[in-house]
């Protein structure tokens, strides 16, 4: 894939003139993996810059250190951070006095750029049309009908970067890493073939008065994960599965019982030692989750199930994904954000109707 051709009459900014960058992406650790293109032009472009990164959630900082470009990390949860913590960061945000703030959160409402004048940034560049903020705002053409990561690297050109296709960076997982999680995890598993099973999905949370309430929209079931986790387990492969502290919790609770010999990491490790063991793995299993996004960044092959949202805007980028997912009319309903009817569906019929069989029979036939 390659970046659309925007609108000629952006403005350019003098790139010798900017020693600080900030990059919002407050959202998912899926949402980080599609911005890191964008990061690694930044890089090369601006070489003697300084950036930083917003983003949502501390965990997510691990993946940003992978990259080896020095970045500092802010990060605010909006589901369970005050007001008084937002106000600190924005205080923290000021005294670095940042020459360019780049937003690729996507938020409807335009959050993060409200963040970002608050914050002081001389420049604002984000998706969209709006002059609410003079000549410190920058908006650049917003094609909500391509895929996130394509949208992203839009920003790109607002900055005069040459258009170019898309390239993930190289993450740099450190070797001593990979070798704790061999010897932890792997040292009995040579010459089986290596399958990820990512047994969770983001939720998102939606107001029903003055209650917040959470919905795993994408969840394809933990039981099915079991039964494929067998399935696979039978036919010779070594499973691994991949989860965090939600998925550890709910699990805790149910009687589920995974395939007698997997080796199972949920809510035990770091995001490092995850990706080190993600790169062990000859396929990665999940639903729509950013685990997959993390797997196609280490060029890895994926099958991933999904349901009410849509492939060709947030799937995995990588021609080494394989998606299924059915054909239904009320699909996606789940867009850029969940919509009533995402809220409303408590069936998901969209998901229910894949079978374990059809997910291992898919799984097989790419591991051949």
């Amino acid at each position: 894939m390659c970046v659309s051709t925007l609108q000629k009459d952006l403005p350019s900014i003098d790139r010798t003139r900017v020693k600080k960058i900030l990059v919002g992406c407050h959202h998912g650790i899926g949402d980080v993996v599609m911005i890191l293109p964008v990061l690694e032009r930044l890089h090369h472009y601006f070489i003697n810059a300084q950036m930083d990164v917003f983003i949502g959630n501390p965990a997510e900082k691990e993946l940003i250190r992978l990259l080896g470009y020095g970045c500092r990390c802010y990060s605010f949860n909006v589901k369970e951070e005050s007001g008084f913590a937002l106000l600190s960061l924005i205080k923290k945000m000021r005294r670095e006095r940042y020459d360019l703030a780049i937003d690729l959160g996507w938020s409807p409402r335009r959050y993060d750029v409200w963040l970002f004048h608050l914050a002081g940034c001389k420049k604002i560049i984000s998706g969209g049309n709006t002059g609410r903020f003079g000549k410190r705002y920058i908006g650049f053409e917003d094609k909500r009908n391509e895929h996130r990561v394509v949208r992203n690297m839009q920003c790109l050109t607002a900055l005069g970067i040459p258009a170019q296709p898309i390239r993930f960076p190289v993450l740099n997982i450190p070797e001593q890493v990979s070798a704790c999680m061999k010897r932890k995890f792997l040292s009995s598993c040579a010459g089986k073939q290596m399958v990820g099973i990512c047994v969770g999905t983001g939720d998102f949370f939606y107001r029903k008065g003055l209650k917040k309430h959470r919905y795993d929209a994408k969840q394809w079931g933990y039981e099915k994960f079991c039964g494929l986790a067998g399935e696979l387990a039978r036919s010779g492969a070594q499973i691994i599965l991949f989860g965090g502290e939600k998925e550890k919790r709910e699990l805790d609770g149910r009687s589920i019982t995974f395939a007698a010999d997997a080796i199972n990491t949920i809510g035990t490790t770091s995001m490092t030692e995850t990706m080190a063991l993600l790169n062990a793995c000859d396929l990665v299993i999940g639903g729509d989750t950013g685990l997959l996004h993390c797997a196609a960044a280490l060029n890895k092959k994926i099958l991933a199930v999904f349901g009410p949202t849509d492939p060709n805007i947030i799937g995995p980028v990588t021609p080494l994904c394989r998606v299924i997912q059915k054909q239904r009319d009320c699909i996606p309903c789940y867009r850029l954000s969940a919509t009533r009817e995402t809220i409303e569906c408590r069936r998901r019929l969209c998901l229910e109707e894949i079978s374990v069989r059809e997910v291992a029979e898919e799984a097989k036939r790419m591991l051949e």
